[in-house]
């Protein structure tokens, strides 16, 4: 008799690599606000340190899923990459109108946005995959 054949979803595999990808996103947002830096410093010293600690955290987040150990320590992880998404999008709300509004505006679509999304389904699909955690 043969063995039934049980299917591996690839969840996992996905979550992980969408994980590497947004800290790759979040570390070229704390490069390209550190050009900012002569312009409004409290804000772009505080996005790029969230930025390279965002890389860092989603690195191992992603090495953390796809080796499928302390699921807890890759989703808060993936929290910290999630929350370095986040920032443009609240320092174009500090900054009403004009040029620096914009410029929040555009690093959040162009940066924020997929840091979201991709640090969102990796939750998801983490999440998902739980059971095969250790």
């Amino acid at each position: 008799m043969e063995a039934p054949i049980v299917k591996e979803s690839g969840l996992f595999i996905a979550g992980s690599i969408l994980t590497v990808v947004a800290a790759f996103l979040g570390l070229l947002l704390g490069f390209n606000v550190s050009f900012l830096s002569t312009i409004v410093f409290s804000y772009t010293i505080l996005t790029w340190w969230l930025g390279v600690a965002g890389f860092a955290f989603g690195l191992t987040a992603g090495v953390l899923i796809i080796k499928r150990r302390a699921l807890i320590t890759a989703l808060i992880c993936t929290t910290i990459l999630l929350i370095a998404g986040i920032l443009p999008l609240l320092w174009s709300f500090v900054f009403p109108e004009g040029f620096l509004h914009e410029l929040w505006s555009t690093m959040f679509y162009f940066y924020g946005v997929p840091i979201i999304v991709f640090s969102a389904l990796s939750i998801i699909f983490a999440i998902a995959s739980r059971k095969k955690f250790t």
